[in-house]
């Protein structure tokens, strides 16, 4: 079954996948709201709602007046999660 992932599931894989591939570090700052809802396309909203989950998720964490960072210490994504999020993120672009 090749389900089609929501806005916020886009967002939540892509930070997930820059993380396991180190291009995010951790403790380093994610990309602003504004900037990451202008980066893909989407609602300020969605953002927020992704970096929430995210949060909740225990692979980032915010900084009040500060933004959102990377966790120190975040478990690694299998490498099937790592293959299906590159698959719907690449499927994704494509359409932009």
């Amino acid at each position: 079954m090749n389900k089609k992932l929501t806005r916020i599931e886009v967002v939540m894989a892509d930070v997930k996948e820059k993380i396991a591939t180190v291009i995010y570090m951790p403790e380093s700052r994610l990309p602003s709201v504004r900037a990451a809802a202008k980066d893909y396309g989407f609602s300020p909203s969605t953002v927020v709602e992704a970096y929430e989950r995210l949060q909740t998720e225990g692979i980032i964490y915010s900084r009040p007046g500060a933004g959102f960072y990377v966790a120190e210490t975040t478990a690694p994504l299998s490498l099937t999660d790592i293959a299906v999020s590159y698959t719907h993120l690449r499927a994704h672009e494509t359409r932009h």
